[in-house]
């Protein structure tokens, strides 16, 4: 093999190495975005769980509170009745 086409040679393995490299680096940009992405997932994933917790705390002490309400109502109908009942001894 002459000088020459060695040249040829080493110049048509540059240019196939330098379309490699290319192709590497697109495929490296689009593995930092699908990273970048999936860390950006991550961290909505990590907030919509810390907002579930506080929903479901929320949504407990509601439940707490509702339950309260509801004995309360109960205790005070019965309270009524009683007021009720007295009025209707008293008066007959």
């Amino acid at each position: 093999m002459d000088a020459v086409e060695r040249l040829t040679s080493v110049k048509d393995k540059l240019r196939e190495i330098e379309q490699e490299n290319i192709t590497l680096a697109n495929e490296n940009d689009e593995l930092r975005t699908f990273s970048m992405d999936g860390f950006k997932i991550a961290q909505s994933i990590q907030h919509l769980s810390g907002e579930r917790e506080k929903l479901t705390s929320d949504l407990a002490d509601q439940a707490k509170m509702i339950n309260h309400l509801i004995d309360e109502n109960e205790r005070l109908k019965e309270k009524l009745n009683g007021m009720g009942n007295k009025e209707n001894r008293s008066g007959n």
